[in-house]
This record gives C-alpha cells, sequence and structure tokens, in this order.
C-alpha cells in the first residue's frame, strides 16, 4: 500500500475510530526473511493533517 492510500484511508476514519484503534505496520526485512510488527502512533499536525510516528512503548524488539 502506498502511503498516499494511507493517508486518504485514515482521514475517512471517523476520529473515535483512530483514537480507540491500535495501528501497526508489519515489516519484512529482505536480508533476513524476519518479519516484525512495528506499533504507530497517529498524530495530527497543526493543520489538522494525521501522520504516523513509532510507539516504542509498545514496539518489542
Amino acid at each position: 500500500m502506498l502511503w498516499s492510500t494511507l493517508y486518504h484511508k485514515i482521514g475517512k476514519q471517523p476520529s473515535k475510530v483512530t483514537q480507540h484503534t491500535h495501528v501497526y505496520a508489519i515489516l519484512e526485512n529482505p536480508k533476513t526473511h524476519r518479519t516484525e510488527k512495528v506499533f504507530l502512533q497517529l498524530k495530527h499536525d497543526a493543520s489538522g493533517r494525521p501522520y504516523l510516528v513509532q510507539d516504542f512503548s509498545r514496539s518489542r524488539d
């Protein structure tokens, strides 16, 4: 999925859903062939646009 597609899908979600649903990305390392679940936190900038940052409190090493 492209970032632009994800951005449009997040923008169409009601704010209550985005506040109570955990978001994560499943990433695959092509060199080691291992998958990793990275939890993301939804934030909004000053103009109200949503963006994602890694949630280190939920991520596991």
